[in-house]
């Protein structure tokens, strides 16, 4: 049996977290409380979702907060892409940041972190 062959209690809890996966979340509270181990399940993993600031905001949610607070006008000269200068509308700038990654990743940041101090 693996437990009996794991020492360290790191390899232990290991082979805690490997048989419980193998098993209904019943045998996962038995050895949990046999062991006095707290497991953590896949759907605890809050490390991606929680702590982004973007989880759960549209690109377009971004792009017509950023055009409410700033303007086309202003919103161009804080990110220099044609799409906020010439000819603005949100659907162009969609189309825009959707296949250019670069540009995206400077309107999030813009949005998550304000105007940067040059």
């Amino acid at each position: 049996m693996i437990i009996q062959r794991c020492g360290e209690r790191s390899c232990l809890a290991f082979a805690i977290r490997a048989l419980a996966d193998e098993h209904a979340g019943g045998a996962r509270a038995v050895l949990e409380r046999r062991t006095g181990f707290q497991m953590s399940s896949p759907k605890d993993d809050t490390s991606s979702g929680a702590k982004d600031p973007l989880h759960g905001v549209t690109l377009e949610m971004i792009v017509t907060a950023l055009v409410e607070r700033y303007g086309w006008e202003e919103l161009g000269q804080l990110i220099d892409i044609r799409c906020f200068q010439l000819d603005p509308s949100v659907s162009s700038s969609l189309k825009f940041l959707r296949r250019t990654p670069w540009a995206r990743k400077k309107v999030e940041n813009l949005y998550v972190y304000g105007p940067s101090t040059r």
